[in-house]
């Protein structure tokens, strides 16, 4: 059969195994995705393991996230127009420049004092 004609709940138990093991005392991995990390992780010095288990391997950026592996609810909230993702890739010295000229109202400076003025003190602290 096709898997584009799989049932869902079939596929998701050929991937990753099923949610009960038949045998508790199975030492081995069940599922198509732990049985690849299994051999990651205990033959990562075996390189003719690691050419094979990379012909299933490819990367591809998420189209969700773009690659910043936080879902949309973390990525919505923004400070400036800048997300939590943006302002972690900025270098220390960027980052401070852009808290020192950031634009609050007033409830939001009161909210915001101390947790921003430790920030800022800590990256001083980095950046000498």
């Amino acid at each position: 059969m096709p898997l584009n004609r799989m049932n869902k709940f079939i596929i998701n138990i050929l991937l990753y195994g099923p949610d009960k093991l038949p045998n508790e005392s199975l030492k081995f991995p069940i599922g198509i995705i732990p049985i690849l990390e299994y051999y990651q992780t205990n033959f990562a010095n075996y390189d003719n393991i690691q050419n094979w288990l990379n012909q299933f391997k490819s990367l591809t950026v998420c189209p969700d996230c773009s690659g910043a592996r936080l879902n949309k609810y973390a990525l919505s909230y923004q400070i400036n127009n800048k997300n939590i993702y943006e302002l972690t890739n900025l270098t220390v010295n960027e980052l401070l420049n852009f808290l020192e000229n950031i634009t609050l109202n007033s409830i939001a400076k009161i909210n915001t004092q101390d947790a921003l003025t430790a920030i800022k003190k800590r990256l001083n602290l980095l950046k000498n």
